[in-house]
């Protein structure tokens, strides 16, 4: 059994102000180039492991906290679930991929992928959901590849969004329940959220190449139909979703525009731009940065994801909260000497 050994605080990384709400930031930063899964609190170090892993996904429920992502067994990236800082499950020995974990009351849910050789030299992915510690649907019969990004639970329904042969899907309960996008463009969903009777799904189409390159573009649909296709500050062609949150009717969706060779973090409110990098047009490779989490909390946007801002153009893990840097001493929640990204942002009203 792996444990997570916590960490002491940082001396280069501010103490916090006092909040109302804790912020948990779940990523990891690269060591001697050895990826390190690290989950942040409130801006500092919580918990690290010790060998070649990384963090996902996080959950706070009932002040537990839950972590999906990978760990190396020594053979194999395995998927695991952490809970407060003690692994929970090990959910096989084949290699995985994790991607999202959701908590239901005392149920917990996670997707990934786990890989198969089919063939020489051919790998299929093959997207499976598991409650607690147990397979409990898988997607396909290792003939077509399957990727099962995101899960949402309500009234004991469980949807995953993903994609299939390169095709957006939602799955619900095990079976398809939407297929999101034709078969001429590849398309992949990345994330679900559930508000009221309404799905919400967000992800990302290749409609084409141009000149400039691959031409992608970021769409939201809302029970199976199209709501909206974002859009792009620069006219750039190319846009990437990485994640989503509902609240209430706003649907606020988080990524990155490419800018030439740069990339610049976008978030989205309602298909309109709610929040922009500020310094382009100076953009330099030193301020090139991506959004890579999204969670709103009383009307307050929480933004997760890193920019290239370290000593030598290192990733620096950064938080954002309605477009303004947090818990910043110059760099982030990282001191800048390493690459380290975020995955997964998850904010908890402190009682």
């Amino acid at each position: 059994m792996a444990v997570i050994s916590s960490c002491s605080k940082n001396d280069n990384i501010k103490e916090p102000l006092p909040i109302e709400y804790d912020v948990y930031v779940a990523g990891y930063e690269v060591f001697d180039y050895n990826n390190t899964a690290m989950l942040w609190k409130n801006g500092l170090p919580l918990y690290k492991l010790n060998n070649f892993s990384m963090f996902y996904s996080v959950v706070v429920s009932n002040n537990n906290i839950f972590v999906a992502g990978i760990e190396s067994n020594g053979s194999n990236n395995v998927v695991n679930i952490w809970k407060n800082g003690q692994t929970l499950y090990t959910l096989t020995d084949k290699p995985l991929q994790s991607w999202s974990v959701a908590v239901s009351g005392n149920d917990v849910y996670v997707t990934g992928n786990e890989y198969d050789e089919t063939e020489i030299n051919k790998i299929v992915s093959t997207g499976k959901v598991w409650k607690n510690g147990q397979v409990l649907y898988t997607f396909s019969d290792k003939q077509q590849s399957t990727n099962a990004a995101s899960i949402a639970v309500s009234d004991n329904d469980v949807y995953v969004a993903g994609s299939e042969n390169g095709i957006a899907k939602l799955w619900k309960n095990g079976q398809v329940f939407y297929t999101l996008s034709d078969e001429q463009n590849y398309s992949s969903a990345i994330s679900v959220a559930i508000s009221g009777n309404d799905i919400y799904v967000a992800g990302n189409e290749n409609v084409g190449y141009e000149t400039i390159g691959l031409n992608n573009a970021v769409k939201v649909w809302k029970n199976g139909q199209l709501l909206y296709k974002l859009a792009n500050s620069y006219g750039s062609q190319y846009t990437y979703a990485s994640s989503m949150f509902v609240s209430g009717n706003d649907v606020y969706v988080v990524g990155d525009e490419m800018i030439e060779s740069y990339s610049v973090r976008k978030i989205w409110k309602n298909g309109q731009i709610l929040y922009d990098q500020p310094d382009f047009p100076y953009l330099t490779l030193t301020h090139s940065s991506s959004a890579d989490a999204v969670y709103v909390m009383d009307n307050e946007v929480f933004v997760a994801g890193s920019e290239c801002k370290g000593v030598n153009g290192q990733r620096v893990v950064m938080l954002w909260k309605d477009g303004v840097s947090q818990y910043n001493n110059g760099y982030g929640l990282t001191d800048g000497k390493n690459h380290a990204y975020a995955r997964s942002v998850f904010v908890a009203p402190r009682f």
